[in-house]
């Protein structure tokens, strides 16, 4: 390996000798352990030597013997996470140094991906919806942190560094606490880990607002109105008979849910009660209310 007095000799040299040219990195972010490669056609060199600064500090300089290509890859924790450099290559044909070739307006990235949600302290379901931030193009493996090796979901990030995973096996219930990692260049790279409490939410049963206790309804298909979780499915049935379905729909961002039924209420006393359907299950029946239907 050389010092700073070759490269000061290699400088000094200016032979009129065609500058190589570097094919990697091109200008933008790179991550640790990046490739550096470069060539030169018209001559046959005996050595080359590269070295990347940030400003007028030397962050890393290698001389290796090679022809007319030349590949290194920069060790992993030559340049901190955040640097902005410039890498520069030539090459040596007697009697002397070619002219630098340069690449600039690069940036080291942190490899480190990070857990933006959910956030520390949460209470989520057994397979809450788990997103990041991540080097594009990278895997994120999802697992439950100093615990086993069992994988609970993986993504890619995407071309802006966004991913997001909802696992495919269910966390463990209770606190837990999650990690993930990203694989780059033959190094995992590991986040900070984030504690949840996981737990199998019961839901609630949807109330019926209207019709009213003892009232009596016009027609067979009157309006059904309640409150309920936002986004559940609400079914009507009739209570303690049957199976069919009356009616179906959704409750609203506010809470309220309103239908009117799709098969008809028979004629006469009728009682109704209700369920509702949302990610973490069915709830139990809704507290029945009985009308008189008068056709």
């Amino acid at each position: 390996m050389a010092d700073e007095t070759d490269i000061k000799d290699g400088e000094e040299q200016s032979p009129n000798w065609v500058r190589p040219t570097i094919y990697y990195p091109s200008s933008g972010t790179v991550l640790p352990g990046f490739l550096v490669q470069a060539s030169i056609d018209v001559f046959n060199p005996s050595k080359w030597q590269l070295k990347i600064m940030e400003g007028d500090q030397q962050l890393y300089f290698v001389e290796q013997s090679a022809g007319r290509t030349f590949s290194h890859y920069v060790k992993n924790d030559a340049i901190k996470f955040g640097a902005k450099f410039v890498v520069h290559v030539h090459y040596f044909v007697f009697p002397g140094w070619s002219e630098w070739a340069s690449v600039g307006n690069l940036v080291m990235a942190d490899p480190k991906p990070v857990i933006t949600e959910p956030l520390k302290g949460a209470h989520t379901g057994p397979r809450p919806r788990v997103a990041g931030r991540g080097v594009p193009g990278a895997t994120i493996n999802l697992y439950q942190a100093n615990s086993g090796t069992v994988l609970f979901g993986t993504a890619v990030v995407d071309s802006i560094g966004d991913w997001q995973i909802t696992p495919v096996v269910d966390f463990f219930e209770g606190p837990f606490e999650l990690v993930v990692n990203q694989k780059l260049n033959n190094t995992e790279y590991w986040s900070d880990n984030v504690r949840i409490t996981v737990g199998y939410f019961r839901v609630s049963p949807p109330t019926i607002t209207a019709p009213a206790n003892d009232e009596i309804v016009r027609g067979n298909k009157p309006e059904v109105i309640g409150r309920g979780l936002p986004g559940a499915l609400v079914k009507l049935f009739q209570a303690n008979v049957g199976d069919t379905v009356f009616g179906t729909t959704y409750v609203g961002m506010d809470g309220v849910w309103r239908v009117r039924p799709e098969v008809a209420f028979p004629k006469g006393r009728f009682s109704l009660t209700a369920n509702q359907s949302s990610v973490n299950g069915t709830s139990d029946w809704a507290d029945v209310v009985t009308f008189t239907v008068d056709v």
